[in-house]
C-alpha cells in the first residue's frame, strides 16, 4: 500500500506546482519514498536538511 506522510498537504503542493502529469508523478513517487524515511522521524520531507533529502533520493 503507497502511503505519503502528510498526504493531503503533499498532494496540494503537487496539484499547484505541476501541471505537467509525468514531473508530478515523479515528485509523488519521491514523496511515497520518502514516508519510510519521514515515519520513524516524525518529520515531513519539507523539514529535513539538505543532506537528509539527498539520502532520500539516493535511495529511491
Amino acid at each position: 500500500m503507497k502511503k505519503m506522510y502528510n498526504e493531503e498537504i503533499k498532494r496540494q503542493f503537487l496539484n499547484e506546482q505541476y501541471e505537467n502529469e509525468r514531473s508530478r508523478l515523479t515528485a509523488e513517487y519521491i514523496f511515497y519514498y520518502s514516508y519510510l524515511n519521514e515515519l520513524p522521524l516524525d518529520k515531513d520531507l519539507y523539514d529535513f536538511s539538505l543532506d537528509e533529502i539527498g539520502k532520500v533520493i539516493a535511495n529511491s
